[in-house]
């Protein structure tokens, strides 16, 4: 299913953040208690370099999965653009 075909939630409204100037837009910002794993990955530098990715800050050692690679990640909080009055 395309991104465009998703169905609205019915708890956030969409605004066309297009149609609004970024420094007339304000923002509340709400607590997203939600976490997801990030699973070990190849990652490419803007020098072209590839580096294995795996949560132990040592892109030296390359750890799978299955080793242990990989991470627990917090999601950001929620930004969300109101109107102004």
């Amino acid at each position: 299913m395309a991104v465009d075909e998703l169905p609205a939630s019915p708890q956030i409204q969409a605004v066309d953040i297009d149609q609004q100037d970024p420094l007339e837009t304000e923002y509340i910002t709400q607590d997203n208690p939600n976490n997801h794993t990030v699973q070990p990955h190849w990652r490419t530098l803007e020098s072209g370099e590839r580096i294995w990715v795996d949560g132990d800050g040592d892109s030296s050692i390359n750890h799978t999965a299955e080793q242990g690679g990989g991470w627990d990640q917090s999601n950001p909080d929620y930004r969300t653009p109101i109107e102004k009055t």
